[in-house]
């Protein structure tokens, strides 16, 4: 079909305007469609979620990704309790160095102050987890 074939029967192509951002940081909408002569447009808008949501936000992120490092070396943690036998250092050192991580990243969101500067932070230092072994 031309534009002018779906024109005369009413299709009218759909355009987008405007950005998302990441939910993290931002809320997302869409206007109503505005339908003109030649195409229909939807505004796509972001709003800064406040500052202190964000943060909120991201300490629970922070919570789940040690939780799911942890998660892999507790039954280690266990076989202590139940035997009384010392975790391997490597793995001692790791779990240490996992929550010394995650409590370096609350104190660097609790230090920000907007938006962009937690967006920045995440961008920059939030994926650098210690691995094990190293």
């Amino acid at each position: 079909w031309t534009d002018t074939e779906r024109k005369e029967v009413g299709v009218l192509p759909l355009r987008y305007t405007g950005t998302y951002g990441d939910d993290t940081f931002y809320t997302n909408a869409d206007s109503a469609p505005a339908v003109g002569t030649d195409e229909v447009v939807i505004t796509q808008e972001k709003t800064e979620r406040s500052v202190s949501d964000v943060k909120a936000t991201l300490k629970q992120q922070i919570n789940k990704i040690l939780k799911t490092y942890l998660d892999e070396t507790d039954w280690v943690v266990v076989r202590k309790a139940e035997t009384g036998k010392d975790a391997p250092t490597d793995i001692a050192k790791w779990r240490s160095d996992l929550r010394i991580k995650a409590a370096a990243l609350e104190s660097s969101i609790d230090g920000k102050s907007s938006v962009s500067d937690l967006e920045g932070l995440m961008a920059s230092d939030f994926h650098d987890w210690p691995k094990l072994g190293a």
